[in-house]
């Protein structure tokens, strides 16, 4: 009887075992919340990147180097959003998967060089690696975000397939939340499609695109580069014309800027593309859209 009950907990213990979900490393928090809706209470997906930190450019630290060595599978946004990461999963053995958002096809929406891309393979799509010439702020549009969801149930799925049934039905749980968001958003901007938006820098475009939302221009250029004293006379003219336009900061954004388009003027609201605000975890996305709405839906309001 002992030696049939010890053969009982070894097979429990396996059983176990070979149902444990992946170590799952994402690298930046709106990605991190993603898949946290869809992994449930199965488990926590870690986040490599503190949302304050700029994940253009990172020093990965020793202990950032283990949490990807010990993951089953990574979850990131692309290269053109965390480029160095590229580099550390090519070095990585065959035992970690991963999944790259941005190269997912088709996605709802995908900015190329400015443009807007409904589908794919629109004309001017541009094939192949997309480096410098796509957006990688794709998740400010929900429904490439519900898209994520669906890549990210499967490949979860993939990686645990005992537990395929409760990815595909978080993910489709939260899609429709998403889906409800989106509708919601599009009301209550409704008003504002003949309001010109200036974003502090030019990350906003699928928000924007999604929206009907119109956009003069931005304050700094594409990842917050430094514009020049031309371009900065362009935008003064540019709100001088049109009093009612909106600007909007963000954390990180270089005051000195701000001042020089808007001298004497309050501070304008924020808008916070990573939610560096907000606590990651499942809820941070859906915040950090709202967040973005109240942002725009209250701009010109005492």
């Amino acid at each position: 009887m002992r030696a049939i009950l010890a053969g009982l907990i070894l097979v429990a213990s396996a059983a176990q075992a070979r149902a444990e979900p992946p170590a799952v490393v994402t690298d930046i928090a709106p990605v991190q919340s993603l898949v946290a809706q869809v992994m449930g209470d199965l488990g926590a997906p870690d986040l490599l990147l503190d949302p304050q930190t700029d994940p253009h450019h990172v020093q990965l630290r020793p202990s950032q180097a283990r949490m990807i060595a010990r993951a089953g599978l990574v979850i990131w946004m692309g290269e053109t959003m965390t480029p160095w990461l590229r580099r550390v999963l090519d070095n990585l053995g065959d035992g970690t998967g991963s999944l790259e958002l941005l190269t997912l096809d088709p996605l709802p929406l995908r900015i190329e060089g400015g443009v807007a891309h409904r589908g794919t393979h629109d004309e001017g799509h541009v094939d192949g690696p997309f480096h410098d010439a796509l957006d990688p702020h794709a998740w400010l549009d929900p429904l490439n975000a519900a898209h994520f969801l669906a890549a990210i149930a499967e490949a979860l799925a993939r990686a645990d397939p005992e537990h395929a049934v409760t990815y595909r039905a978080n993910a489709a749980r939260a899609q429709d939340r998403l889906t409800a968001l989106t509708a919601e958003t599009a009301a209550r901007l409704a008003p504002l499609h003949d309001r010109l938006l200036v974003p502090y820098h030019d990350a906003y475009d699928y928000f924007f695109h999604r929206f009907g939302l119109p956009v003069a221009g931005s304050i700094a250029g594409t990842d917050a580069a430094a514009p020049g004293a031309a371009h900065i006379a362009e935008i003064r003219d540019l709100l001088a014309a049109n009093p009612d336009a909106c600007v909007f900061t963000e954390p990180g954004a270089n005051n000195r800027l701000i001042r020089a388009v808007l001298p004497g003027a309050d501070t304008p609201p924020t808008l916070d593309p990573l939610g560096t605000s907000l606590p990651p975890g499942p809820d941070l996305y859906e915040a950090l859209i709202r967040q973005m709405v109240d942002a725009v839906a209250n701009c010109g309001k005492p």
